[in-house]
């Protein structure tokens, strides 16, 4: 007979003491950096721990690896977002200086002017994520929100951030590219 548990602690600590390693070692082939593959490691077992579904014990293999594996595309995810942020914020004065950067205020600025049409509660969370390094649990926690409808409304705030800093640095690319053809070519065309 199949066992159904809601989150049996026993259960997973098990799982955990048995099979740590090997969870460590999926999570460090996938990222290579040892300290944020066991902070995965580590959140896997902190999210099992709170679900509030009952926990089938045949499927406890799967479900662990099934977290660590959206775990490590979260953070995949937000690896590419801070490059390309850092990338798109290479020019500050769009002509003096190519190589100068944004201050960390100018680009709190800009996120903060893309967060504007967002609601205040999915500000809320994306500010505790991004400024707080709150992790999705325990903002959901905080605000006593569902854990789903947390990381649903950071995706979607996410994305339109994601869209408005994009419109932003390629406004700032084609002024840069603009002044730039302006000075070598002696003039703007109109």
């Amino acid at each position: 007979m199949i066992e159904m548990l809601k989150p049996d602690k026993q259960l997973i600590a098990g799982y955990y003491r048995e099979h740590l390693q090997e969870l460590r070692f999926y999570v460090m082939k996938r990222i290579g950096d040892a300290a944020e593959s066991e902070d995965i490691v580590q959140d896997v077992f902190v999210r099992l721990l709170t679900m509030k579904r009952p926990v089938i014990a045949n499927a406890l293999p799967c479900l662990i690896f099934t977290i660590a594996r959206n775990m490590v595309d979260s953070y995949w995810r937000h690896r590419r977002v801070v490059e390309e942020f850092g990338r798109c914020f290479c020019c500050r004065n769009c002509g003096d200086d190519a190589a100068s950067e944004y201050s960390v205020r100018e680009i709190e600025m800009v996120i903060e002017r893309g967060l504007a049409g967002v609601a205040e509660t999915k500000r809320r969370i994306y500010r505790m994520n991004v400024y707080d390094g709150m992790k999705v649990a325990e903002i959901s926690q905080t605000l006593g929100e569902d854990y789903k409808r947390v990381e649903n409304s950071l995706y979607e705030t996410r994305k339109i951030v994601r869209n408005y800093v994009k419109k932003c640095s390629h406004e700032v690319f084609f002024h840069f590219f603009e002044k730039k053809s302006a000075k070598k070519f002696g003039g703007l065309k109109k």
